[in-house]
């Protein structure tokens, strides 16, 4: 398994505007949305306000001292349960299906958060709690006939919250471990063609911090995420609003890909991701992290594999950064750098894949060379340019032309 190590941390409010994105039209306070969702346009409300609320009993507010009694021991004594469900079934969790809370949600998520995180003396009421939310939290993603679904932002943020549930929660000196329990739903969400875009989003933020931690253990969790990863690999837009967060989706799931190191059943994730890379319609930035997880696959497990559509994948990428950097008024050396070390990375794989394939070696020597020109702090921008387009000629394909129909980059993770 490959740990990348820039990988699966982005702001949040990255993840909120690729949210916003793929919502449309946006979300506001009386305004019902048309979510694009897979298949299709699904209304999800036809009126006002026409969102499914749950009833929230206040006077189970009172319960709350007793409910932390019993988180920090950890077991229920006789009646507790009832008392425990009552507060987070009428009161905690029901609370998160009112559309006049919708701003309260990251707090209510946190509040969960630091329930689940109390030191206790046993993991029973701890693993009750993770067993509960996880149900109560699809029933209120899920995508319902119009007029019975919860708020979109609700459904979002029940999403984000099965994705952080922990088997085991972290400490000053262990690390967190997702709980695999949770890994199923975030991948029916993902495979749900009347899901939200944006519901889709926090499942994917989901799957990818699964990766990043390494709970995705099982050969069979292993398969399910490769496949469901190049199926969103493969998804096309279906909507001209929803570009930009389908592309930072693709490029959430090469993520996933490249902490797996897995290539896939007849290496279905090295044939998607080398069709993003040499993809035009999508943002270099997506394409780079397409290349790094080309040269994160472990190619042992691909079989028979060809390298030269692969190949010419990546040194066009390589080509089209080089000729998009030197039309733009100031040269991101950073920038530059950042999209041909991932195509280095990838080649770097390949042609260890298939040391008798010359156009590979070829293109890894040249592709070294050009990071190792870009890095030379004393040579001009124009002199790198001419040394970079100089390294790029020999090889193929030929060099990009002027139109550059590559779009604007989405917002790189960091």
């Amino acid at each position: 398994m490959h740990t990348p190590t820039d990988r699966g941390r982005f702001p949040r409010w990255m993840v909120l505007a690729v949210m916003a994105a793929l919502l449309s039209p946006a979300i506001g306070a009386d305004r019902p949305v048309l979510a694009q969702g897979g298949s299709g346009v699904r209304a999800e409300a036809a009126a006002s306000g026409n969102y499914r609320e749950l009833a929230v009993d206040q006077r189970q507010k009172g319960s709350l001292y007793k409910v932390g009694e019993i988180l920090r021991d950890g077991q229920f004594k006789p009646g507790e349960q009832k008392l425990f469900d009552a507060y987070y079934k009428l009161y905690a969790l029901a609370r998160w299906s009112r559309v006049e809370n919708r701003d309260q949600l990251t707090k209510f998520r946190n509040d969960l958060s630091r329930d689940l995180k109390r030191p206790s003396k046993t993991n029973q009421v701890h693993d009750y709690l993770n067993a509960l939310a996880l149900s109560y939290m699809e029933n209120l993603a899920k995508p319902y006939p119009p007029g019975q679904c919860f708020h979109p932002a609700v459904r979002i943020n029940a999403m984000l919250m099965i994705g952080e549930l922990n088997q085991i929660e972290p400490t000053p000196s262990v690390p967190p471990k997702p709980w695999s329990t949770a890994l199923p739903v975030l991948l029916r969400t993902l495979n749900d063609s009347q899901q939200l875009d944006a519901v889709k989003v926090a499942a994917l933020v989901g799957v990818l911090r699964h990766a990043e931690l390494g709970a995705i253990e099982s050969n069979d969790a292993v398969k399910a995420v490769v496949a469901a990863m190049v199926e969103v690999l493969n998804a096309e837009s279906d909507a001209a609003g929803s570009a930009v967060g389908h592309a930072w989706m693709k490029a959430r799931a090469a993520n996933v890909l490249e902490f797996l190191g897995n290539p896939g059943d007849k290496a279905q994730a090295v044939a998607a991701l080398a069709v993003v890379v040499a993809d035009k319609s999508v943002p270099l930035s997506t394409r780079g992290a397409a290349a790094e997880a080309l040269g994160a696959l472990d190619y042992r497990q691909a079989g028979q594999i060809d390298v030269a559509p692969m190949t010419t994948a990546l040194t066009g990428f390589a080509q089209e950064a080089i000729a998009r950097e030197s039309r733009k008024p100031r040269v991101s050396r950073r920038r530059l750098k950042q999209h041909l070390h991932a195509a280095l990375k990838g080649m770097t794989a390949l042609a260890a894949a298939d040391p008798k394939h010359q156009p590979a070696a070829a293109a890894n020597s040249a592709l070294s060379t050009m990071v190792e020109v870009i890095g030379n702090d004393r040579m001009s921008d124009a002199d790198m340019l001419g040394q970079l387009s100089q390294a790029m000629a020999g090889l193929r394909p030929a060099a990009a032309d002027d139109s550059d129909p590559t779009p604007p980059d989405v917002p790189p993770t960091g």
